[in-house]
């Protein structure tokens, strides 16, 4: 089996800017899962496959903070026991666990959390996601969301209700979630955005984040030419604070190199 190299970095903040509350969000790389201010950048090197992951906690849900980090444990459990199961068989896993952990009157019943998953296998992505954190297939001349956002309005493009365009200008009360993780044996199965066996091109970089970076504009996106991985993180949340972001910003980059 050929080894592969892999560039990565990431970057968590909590960037409250006057809100109340820590860092809600969480990233998984490989087996391990990170939660507060996080700066990760290194090389790692594998003959399989390599996963990543962020989840975001739905703050106006008990315990969010709590919620990124158990759907981010579940999910690597699941790829750990069964790496090449289908991922959508891994989504109905994670919602079987999650919804477990809720149980009436207890600290964590109903929370919820978002989560994008990527699994990369060589120079091969596959993505999932539930929610409105993204997936993108960057480089220095192009930014493709490889994810569609689970919110009111985007639901309302896709069923032909409202015309191409209204979910980057519609108002707070559509960007609403309609598809989450929800610690509730009540909850139903979410749907998720799937995508399956992409190329990376040689320059091209698969990044994950939470929704603290979508008001950027996508030119944005890009990766300048010999912008570091960490360099590049670095100044979309740089960016993303000063366009007045004040959500918590979690992002994990990954481009893979023939060893």
């Amino acid at each position: 089996m050929q080894t592969f190299s892999y560039r990565v970095a990431a970057l968590s903040t909590a960037n409250r800017q006057g809100r109340p509350g820590g860092n809600q969000d969480a990233l998984l790389l490989g087996q391990s899962v990170f939660q507060g201010e996080i700066v990760l950048s290194g090389k790692t090197d594998l003959a399989g496959k390599f996963l990543l992951a962020v989840a975001d906690g739905v703050s106006a849900s008990r315990t969010p903070d709590v919620a990124s980090q158990q759907v981010l444990r579940i999910l690597s459990r699941a790829f750990q026991s069964s790496p090449d199961e289908h991922p959508g068989r891994r989504i109905t896993l994670i919602h079987e666990h999650f919804s477990e952990l809720g149980r009436p009157g207890g600290p964590n019943y109903e929370m919820m959390t978002t989560l994008v998953g990527a699994e990369v296998s060589g120079r091969y992505v596959t993505t999932y996601n539930v929610g409105d954190s993204r997936a993108w297939r960057v480089s220095n001349r192009h930014a493709e969301q490889l994810t569609t956002d689970h919110t009111a309005a985007q639901a309302m493009v896709d069923e032909g209700i409202a015309p191409s365009g209204f979910e980057d200008c519609a108002g707070g009360i559509y960007r609403g979630l309609d598809q989450y993780f929800c610690a509730s044996r009540a909850a139903e199965r979410p749907k998720n955005t799937l995508r399956t066996e992409l190329e990376l091109g040689d320059d091209e970089v698969l990044l994950l984040c939470s929704d603290g970076i979508n008001e950027l504009p996508l030119g944005r996106m890009r990766i300048y030419d010999h912008e570091s991985l960490d360099k590049y993180l670095k100044r979309l949340c740089e960016e993303a604070i000063t366009d007045g972001s004040d959500d918590n910003i979690t992002l994990v980059a990954v481009r893979p190199e023939s060893a």
